[in-house]
């Protein structure tokens, strides 16, 4: 297994890994329906020899010192395999690096195979996010 850093996703092989993680979240209903892929965002990416097998996004804090993680994804015929453990180390590295202080990221209550994996990473479940959604004013 490979892993590539790119500064952004767009025409990269985190492109479609990314839109695949989006789709696949929001029809269990495993992510926030306004979870958005963005062009900007740098990636690192597992390669079993020339196949993308796996994908982080995540986006440089530099005035807060942290790294935000927008998605994390392992194709389902690589998951169990620490794929997402060898991404994970790869970014922890880039943290150190950039000098970052913290790498934050968030996941669905529900996800519980990210939360256990987390966990075993040394994260820390910090709270829960609610959100009201605003109704359309008459």
């Amino acid at each position: 297994m490979r892993i590539e850093h790119y500064d952004g996703i767009n025409r990269t092989p985190a492109l479609r890994l990314a839109l695949t993680a989006q789709l696949e979240l929001l029809t269990l209903g495993l992510c926030d329906p306004t979870l958005n892929v963005f062009w900007d965002q740098k990636a690192i990416v597992a390669f079993d020899e020339d196949a993308p097998i796996g994908v982080i996004t995540w986006q440089h804090q530099a005035w807060l010192k942290q790294i935000d993680v927008a998605l994390g994804y392992v194709v389902p015929h690589r998951r169990r395999e620490r794929v997402y453990t060898r991404m994970w180390a790869a970014l922890v590295e880039k943290a150190q690096e950039l000098r970052v202080l913290q790498i934050c990221s968030t996941t669905h209550m529900s996800n519980k195979p990210m939360r256990i994996t987390a966990i075993k990473q040394d994260r820390c479940e910090l709270g829960v996010v609610l959100r009201y959604a605003v109704p359309v004013a008459p």
